[in-house]
Parts: structure tokens; C-alpha cells; sequence
């Protein structure tokens, strides 16, 4: 569903640590990415950029620019991500922690200034938190959000592997809101 060209350009070059990539590509709707760092060996480090002025051509119903900067890069326990983002209606996100390896684990951050942009009527700040680390069982949840009119809610609990997800979500929110 995406129209038009996709650009890129690079470089790649050997190192006594390992490659070294410096890329940027451009493609439809204005969208750009950088990518530049080590992208192997034990020193892998990556930083990226990336870039949509509007999101509306492939979003419809959403309309404000995305953008998304961070690094990747290999740590004793696998590869870890830290990433900030800024998007539609002033929204902002971060992402960080150890997305390899035998034990992940990232906490992110997601707040909304104000929340009536995506839900008429409800005006207010959003803001959710957490983390996630996987265990043998699956995937351990822990998130807080806070919303308008003193809203809030807690998930927290287990997705498993097999599926299942053991759950407890607490919250409460005024009866207005209804």
C-alpha cells in the first residue's frame, strides 16, 4: 500500500573490528533513515535515525510527523537497544534494555499530551511504563499507566509461551468518563 521510490546509499568497509556500515536511504512520503556504526563483532555498535513527516499518506486518521533515533549494540548479555521517538500529536516514546541473549529485558515509556487528539472528549495526558523480561515461562509484564481525569491501571503478570496469559489488570477511573 506504499507508493514510490526507495533510495539508498552506503558505505561498508572491513576494519580489524569488523564491518563498518554508513548508509542513508530516502523513500515515499519524505521518510529518510541513517544508519552508521560497527555492525559485527563483539564491538557491534549501530546508531540509527529515521524520519516520516507525516504519517498520514500510509496512516490514514493520523496526521503529524514520526521520528525515531537510537543506538544497538553488543553487551556481555546480547544486544541492546536505546531508542527515543517522537510522533503524531507531540506524542513521545523510549525503549531500552537487552532485546538478545538468554535472559531480555526492556522497560519503555510512552506518554500522550493529550489524549483527546485520539479520543474526542477525554482531554488529558496519557502516560504508560513498564517492562518486559523474558523468563522460561514466557515474557514478565509489568506496566503502569496514568490518565486523564486521575484514570490509572496496572497489568501485570505472565504471557506465556504456550499462549496463555496470566494477567492481574487493576485500575480505576472516575464514572464522568462514562
Amino acid at each position: 500500500q506504499v507508493n514510490g521510490h526507495l533510495r539508498a546509499t552506503g558505505r561498508l568497509r572491513q576494519t580489524d573490528k569488523g564491518f563498518f556500515v554508513d548508509t542513508s536511504a530516502s523513500g515515499p512520503y519524505g521518510a529518510r533513515a541513517l544508519v552508521e556504526g560497527l555492525a559485527t563483532g563483539p564491538d557491534m555498535s549501530l546508531n540509527f535515525d529515521v524520519n516520516v513527516p507525516n504519517v498520514a499518506p500510509p496512516a490514514p486518521g493520523v496526521n503529524g510527523p514520526l521520528a525515531a533515533k537510537g543506538t544497538l549494540r553488543q553487551t556481555l548479555a546480547g544486544i541492546a537497544v536505546n531508542t527515543n521517538a517522537t510522533g503524531p500529536y507531540n506524542s513521545r516514546a523510549s525503549v531500552s534494555g537487552v532485546v538478545t541473549g538468554s535472559s531480555p529485558k526492556v522497560d519503555f515509556n510512552v506518554s500522550v499530551p493529550n489524549l483527546a487528539a485520539i479520543v474526542p472528549k477525554l482531554d488529558g495526558q496519557l502516560n504508560v511504563t513498564g517492562s518486559a523480561a523474558q523468563n522460561p515461562q514466557g515474557w514478565q509484564i509489568d506496566t503502569a499507566a496514568r490518565g486523564p481525569a486521575g484514570t490509572q491501571a496496572t497489568v501485570a503478570g505472565l504471557v506465556g509461551n504456550d499462549v496463555q496469559m496470566r494477567l492481574a489488570i487493576n485500575g480505576n477511573a472516575p464514572l464522568g468518563l462514562a
